[in-house]
């Protein structure tokens, strides 16, 4: 079979869409440098806020309103993406799978990159939503929580799983799901965050399809992100950071460092337990995929096919080779 002209003007969109998610994160990042320095002599829980805000901004709204335009979304076409779905209880009960197969490869990544690069920012990085920053105080904490856990599910899931897997929907639902999978995980900056967001990509890419929403899209990603915001919240606290410091030096804890120390241990202990359950489920559900086996509709084209068009658009190549040497060097320079 030859590759359509059709075909090729879809790849040409998935790399102009890359490139865009590219030139927002560098256009985020500059706008933050320019207001760190207009904003260094105010109050720097208010400088956090104002930047943060601004930023998503930026981002959230340049990706979504660029990829609107580039796959031709209709802004009155909101109930085809949060219409009532099918099987809400079983499409959400995939949150198991998704978080084991997920934390598989980051594990595995993180540990590559400790041993390759030194990197001791790795968790923190896989944990950081999208628009980054330093927390600073626990008010700025509280404001990347819910970024993570209201933010991210809800503007994510519109943009990746509702603009643009619907918007290649026609040209096959597996390359739908890998595209829009691949752009979700180049979109997280960094190479820990795009390994874990790209599996999880996956799988909720899928579940878009058999539930025919993203509701349970967003509610899957809503209870992975608070997983890791549970973290990072007790993982910031005074009495843990203080009781960590005091471990080391062979002091004695107070009773409240003892007590939020032992609670993260615990939290961590049933994450772990979580993580290693969601790894055999996936592989039961794996060998039992009919439910969730996307459709063959664009039949003028094979997979390789497909994959070797999208490889040859010089757009999305060239979008491609920036984003991973971006991630590269985020490794070394963390």
């Amino acid at each position: 079979m030859a590759i359509t002209n059709e075909f090729k003007t879809a790849c040409r969109k998935v790399g102009l869409a890359l490139g865009a998610v590219l030139l927002c994160r560098l256009l985020t990042e500059g706008i933050s440098f320019l207001l760190s320095t207009l904003l260094k002599d105010a109050d720097s829980t208010l400088s956090y806020i104002i930047i943060w805000a601004v930023s998503v901004i930026v981002l959230y709204g340049g990706v979504i309103v660029t990829s609107a335009f580039i796959f031709g979304y209709k802004w009155d076409d909101n109930r085809i993406y949060y219409k009532k779905c099918k099987r809400l209880g079983k499409a959400v009960s995939w949150v198991l799978p998704s978080y084991g197969a997920g934390q598989l490869i980051n594990i595995t990544v993180l540990a590559i990159s400790l041993l390759l690069a030194n990197n001791n920012g790795a968790v923190q990085d896989t944990y950081a939503p999208i628009t980054g920053g330093e927390a600073t105080s626990f008010s700025t904490v509280i404001v990347l929580v819910f970024q993570m856990v209201v933010i991210a599910p809800i503007f994510e899931e519109f943009w990746i799983r509702g603009i643009i897997q619907t918007g290649l929907s026609k040209y096959g639902h597996g390359f739908s799901i890998m595209v829009s999978a691949l752009i979700f995980g180049f979109a997280h900056g960094n190479v820990h965050q795009f390994c874990f967001t790209f599996v999880i990509g996956i799988v909720l890419g899928y579940v878009r399809y058999a539930a025919d929403s993203i509701i349970p899209t967003t509610i899957i990603h809503f209870i992975l992100n608070s997983i890791a915001a549970t973290i990072m919240l007790i993982g910031t606290s005074d009495p843990v950071i203080s009781g960590i410091v005091k471990m080391q030096e062979g002091k004695e804890l107070s009773t409240t460092e003892n007590t939020m120390i032992t609670v993260l241990l615990i939290f961590v202990v049933v994450v772990f337990a979580f993580m290693i359950a969601g790894m055999i489920n996936a592989i039961k559900k794996l060998k039992n995929n009919r439910l969730y086996r996307p459709q063959n509709n664009y039949p003028e084209m094979t997979k390789s096919e497909k994959a070797i068009a999208l490889i040859k658009d010089p757009v999305f190549t060239i979008s491609t080779v920036l984003f991973i040497a971006l991630m590269i060097a985020v490794i070394f320079i963390s």
